[in-house]
């Protein structure tokens, strides 16, 4: 029982990592369309 709940919040930590670091390419490196192909980061920088 014990081992299941590290195993669980092991898999969670993972889980929350992962997210953050699909955010974090999500809005600082992937080029999006609707942005003339620029990063969303890249158009904020110009104010």
């Amino acid at each position: 029982m014990r081992e299941n709940l590290f195993e669980r919040i092991s898999i969670y930590c993972e889980l929350i990592t992962d997210v953050d670091d699909y955010i974090e390419f999500y809005n600082h490196r992937r080029f999006h369309e609707t942005l003339a192909y620029k990063k969303p980061m890249d158009g904020t920088k110009k104010v």
